[in-house]
């Protein structure tokens, strides 16, 4: 891997092991899938952990698959030696399920059960678009709360991007103990999950699985639906990049999925309340140093920022507009959505999409606007390099209340 530079960031799974391993006062054994870092056995080592290395990582090939029946080898050789000796309390499996196909997760991880104690923890980073970085990452432990990732070149996924519930099928005996993502002070793009190893719970992982795809099959119903002309205009290409700024929403993240090269996606009305609630000072939360932080390559044909602009001051958007720019191309087009009305939902709403055209929209309750309500003009002073393509009011199936904006970048009109 072609190491450049590393990331911080904030890794709430890596507090969570650290939580659990502390409070154990007894020997824990810890097997890492990674390769040796001296970072990583002291940290828990101060664990009273007994920590074993088998680098997998060095087994992907080029085509970045793992054989499992030929380059499992070794692992398998270690397991077996393992026999009667105290089980593992934890596994660390970094980034490697993101270069490995379906099959060989399973295989991988049903050779490791037996070795498992009954609440073995089993760390995962998922990345979430499809170009990745081209090997599994270096991590870096520095505390309990933080870590360094290395930064290499993108590549295409070669594998298949899988759903948590299509995971879980795949690794029996395991359930979700936590599972974030654009979380402040995470690196953009991954989601992290702590599995806990449950093989006594199978039959309530399988009802969860169930009900995961029975809720996922009827997201937009019974919602009401708003007809988006803005919308219309996006042009479902396998080529193009596309950027979410809305609340966390699998539905859209799977339905985006199938029709985009690359879909990012973070919750930048969360990432400033919960600076909000980490700053003492009195003045309205800016964007942490790791909200829309993105590889320098990375250019977005679409943004959607629904309705979030709504919800923020003046100086707040203008960081935004600021951090995406290096970031857009001549044919970008951002999507916004604004309400007419003095009063706005209580929070962003999450706007479900039903199909190109349309939208489910669900929020919780209205209240008086926060801030003042911009216009087009302002939005313009606010970035030069922004200009408003069109707007939209008040057309057939639109949903009242709302007008449409649809800015394109940088201003060449």
């Amino acid at each position: 891997m072609a190491l450049t530079s590393m990331v911080l960031h904030r890794s709430p799974a890596l507090t969570a092991i650290y939580n659990e391993l502390s409070a154990d006062q007894r020997t824990k054994r810890v097997l890492d899938l990674g390769p040796m870092r001296p970072s990583t056995f002291n940290f828990f080592s101060d664990l009273k952990c007994n920590i074993h290395f088998e680098d997998i990582n060095s087994f992907i090939a080029d085509a970045q698959q793992l054989h499992a029946e030929l380059q499992l080898e070794s692992l398998k050789e270690y397991l077996q030696s393992q026999v009667g000796k105290q089980k593992f309390d934890a596994i660390l499996a970094w980034d490697l399920f993101n270069y490995l196909t379906p099959d060989a997760i399973k295989t991988l991880l049903a050779m490791m059960q037996p070795y498992c104690t009954p609440n073995c923890l089993l760390q995962v980073f998922h990345y979430t678009q499809k170009l990745i970085p081209a090997r599994p990452r270096a991590f870096k432990i520095v505390d309990q709360y933080f870590m360094e990732l290395g930064e290499s070149d993108l590549a295409d996924r070669q594998t298949p991007q899988l759903a948590t519930y299509q995971l879980l099928k795949h690794i029996p005996g395991y359930v979700v103990q936590e599972g974030l993502a654009n979380k402040e002070g995470m690196a953009p793009g991954i989601a992290e999950y702590l599995l806990k190893y449950s093989p006594d719970q199978n039959h309530l992982l399988k009802r969860a699985v169930a009900k995961t795809e029975f809720l996922e099959s009827m997201a937009v119903s019974g919602l009401p639906l708003h007809t988006s002309p803005s919308m219309a205009s996006i042009q479902l290409d396998q080529r193009a990049t596309l950027l979410d700024l809305g609340p966390s929403n699998h539905h859209n993240a799977g339905w985006l999925s199938k029709y985009f090269r690359e879909v990012y996606s973070e919750n930048i009305v969360m990432s400033l309340q919960q600076a909000s609630t980490d700053s003492t000072g009195t003045e309205p939360a800016q964007l942490g140093r790791s909200a829309l932080n993105f590889a320098n390559q990375v250019r977005f044909d679409y943004v959607l920022l629904w309705d979030t602009l709504n919800f923020l001051n003046r100086a707040q958007i203008e960081s935004i507009f600021s951090r995406l720019l290096p970031h857009l191309h001549t044919n970008t087009l951002i999507f916004a959505y604004l309400y007419l009305p003095t009063k706005v939902p209580a929070a962003p709403c999450i706007y479900k999409i039903s199909n190109p055209q349309q939208v489910a929209i669900a929020h919780s309750g209205m209240k008086p606007m926060a801030f003042h309500q911009h216009n087009a003009i302002e939005f313009a002073r606010m970035s030069p390099s922004l200009s408003v393509k069109q707007t939209f009011l008040l057309k057939p199936g639109m949903a009242s209340g709302l007008t449409e904006y649809l800015f394109h970048s940088p201003a060449t009109d």
